[in-house]
């Protein structure tokens, strides 16, 4: 059997164009604060896109829970023609994406005294999709614990009571009274006197 080239093209072309029509899915993560203390609460967010320009179907998102996260809870929402997964209660989640369609996920959860906030998302394309060059297949979100130190408040000290003053007035009228009694007993003591 001879070809003349046509069907080496034909094939050619129609992997060229099967390689056209794969979409790139592309996959984000992020968390609210750069640091937390215990206690408090941290915020994830997952977002994966499908810029296009085919479906993708059968895609599951993976995630690491982190060590340092207790009480965790999942949410979703979805943009552009897409539908969040019916079941959010532990990933990993499985859906489909249409061409511009989007879903953010969030995990929110407390923070511990211990362990690590370090967090890993990855997602398995599917068929006929792969993940974009920009972002790979995994993105990951940390941040660091802190034990914040509140300083004692220092023992109140007593406040000195005042010590009454006399004014000038109150001492120049003490003055003379002083004068004028010490005058009349010298007075008194010399009418006492036998007279010589």
């Amino acid at each position: 059997m001879v070809d003349g080239g046509w069907g080496s093209g034909l094939l050619a072309h129609l992997k060229s164009d099967s390689l056209m029509c794969e979409t790139s899915l592309t996959i984000q993560k992020t968390i609210d604060k750069p640091s937390y203390t215990p206690g408090q609460t941290a915020n994830y967010t997952i977002t994966v896109r499908n810029p296009g320009p085919s479906d993708a179907s059968l895609v599951t998102l993976s995630n690491e829970m982190p060590t340092a996260l207790s009480e965790a809870a999942w949410s979703c929402s979805a943009a552009n023609g897409a539908v969040c997964p019916g079941d959010l209660g532990n990933a990993p989640f499985s859906f489909d994406l249409p061409p511009g369609g989007e879903l953010v996920f969030g995990l929110s959860g407390t923070v511990a005294a211990s362990g690590s906030l370090a967090s890993v998302a990855t997602i398995e394309p599917g068929p006929g999709a792969i993940c974009d060059a920009s972002t790979g297949c995994t993105a990951t979100a940390e941040a660091e614990i802190t034990t914040e130190v509140i300083p004692l408040d220092p023992e109140p000290q007593p406040t000195p009571e005042k010590v009454p003053t006399l004014g000038n007035w109150a001492m120049a009228i003490l003055s003379a009274l002083t004068i004028a009694l010490v005058w009349t007993q010298a007075r008194r003591r010399q009418r006492g006197r036998p007279q010589r």
